[in-house]
C-alpha cells in the first residue's frame, strides 16, 4: 500500500493524492451512514432507490399524473408481453390496486384519532345549536307578520312571541306611528327588549301566553315603546295574563288589543 501511495505522488503529486484519499474515505462514510429503498416494479425507468423517510401524502394532482404515467408503462409493457406474461402482468395490477386503496383507507384512519373526533363532535353540536336557533328566529318572525319594514332590519325577541294554543294569552298589533325606528321593551319573565329597530309606518304582532309552572297565578307586565334615536319613551301600554294548571285545560282567547305609537 506504501508503495503505491509513492508511485501515485511521484505521477500526480502530493496534494491530488491527499484529495483523492479524502474523497474516497468520505465515500466509504456516507454509503454506510444511510440506507437505500428500492421500489420493484414491472415497468422500465419506473424502478427509483431513496433514502428511507416517512411517507409524505401526494395531492390529487400528484396523484392523478402517478396513475396515469404508470397505466401508460403498464399498458405498453402489457402489448409487448407474451401471453404468459400477461397473465402475470394483470395479477399484478390486481394487487397494486388493492395496495392503494388499503392505502389510502390507512391513511384517512391515521388523522381520524381522538383529537379529529372530539372536534367532529364540537361541530355537530354547534351545527345542532345554530339549527335550532334558526328554526326558533324563522318561528318568531312568522308570528310577528311584519308589515312595511324589511324583515331583516327588524330584530325579535323569541320570547316575545310566545303563542300557545291551550293557555291563556294576550297578543297585541303594533302601530308604528312616531315617524322613526323605535324598540319595545318589557319587564314580563327578563324579556327586556322584545323589539329593535321597527321602522316608521312599520307593524307586527306580539304575542305572550300563560305558564303552567305558575299554577294559578297572575301575570301583569308593561310595554313600553321607545324612540331607537333619541331613547325617548314615545308610549306604553299594559297587559294581564292567568296562568292555570296542566290539568285544568283553561284558557282565555283575548282578542288582539291594537297599540298606536305616535
Amino acid at each position: 500500500m506504501r508503495h503505491i501511495v509513492k508511485v501515485l505522488v511521484r505521477v500526480f503529486g502530493p496534494k491530488w493524492v491527499i484529495w483523492a484519499m479524502t474523497f474516497l474515505l468520505g465515500m466509504a462514510l456516507g454509503c454506510g451512514g444511510k440506507k437505500t429503498v428500492n421500489t420493484p416494479s414491472p415497468f422500465p425507468g419506473a424502478q427509483t432507490s431513496h433514502v428511507a423517510k416517512p411517507p409524505v401524502a401526494e395531492t390529487a394532482d400528484q396523484r392523478i399524473i402517478r396513475e396515469m404515467s404508470e397505466n401508460q408503462a403498464f399498458l405498453k409493457r402489457y402489448d409487448e408481453a407474451s401471453p404468459d406474461e400477461k397473465k402475470v402482468l394483470l395479477q399484478w395490477k390486481r394487487i397494486h390496486d388493492e395496495n392503494e386503496a388499503k392505502a389510502e383507507v390507512k391513511s384517512h384512519k391515521l388523522i381520524d384519532d381522538a383529537e379529529m373526533r372530539k372536534a367532529r363532535k364540537v361541530v355537530e353540536k354547534d351545527d345542532k345549536i345554530l339549527a335550532k336557533r334558526a328554526k326558533v328566529h324563522e318561528q318568531a318572525m312568522a308570528l310577528a307578520a311584519i308589515s312595511v319594514c324589511e324583515e331583516s332590519s327588524v330584530w325579535v325577541n323569541p320570547n316575545a312571541e310566545d303563542f300557545k294554543y291551550n293557555r291563556d294569552r294576550i297578543s297585541f298589533t303594533v302601530h308604528n306611528e312616531s315617524g322613526g325606528p323605535i324598540e319595545i321593551r318589557t319587564g314580563l319573565r327578563g324579556i327586556g327588549v322584545a323589539v329593535k329597530n321597527l321602522c316608521a309606518r312599520g307593524s307586527m304582532a306580539l304575542y305572550f301566553s300563560g305558564q303552567y309552572t305558575l299554577q294559578g297565578q297572575s301575570e301583569n307586565f308593561t310595554l313600553t315603546a321607545v324612540s331607537s334615536t333619541t331613547g325617548k319613551v314615545l308610549s306604553s301600554t299594559y297587559g294581564f295574563i292567568q296562568s292555570y294548571s296542566q290539568s285544568g285545560y283553561q284558557y282565555v282567547r283575548r282578542d288582539s288589543q291594537d297599540w298606536y305609537i305616535r
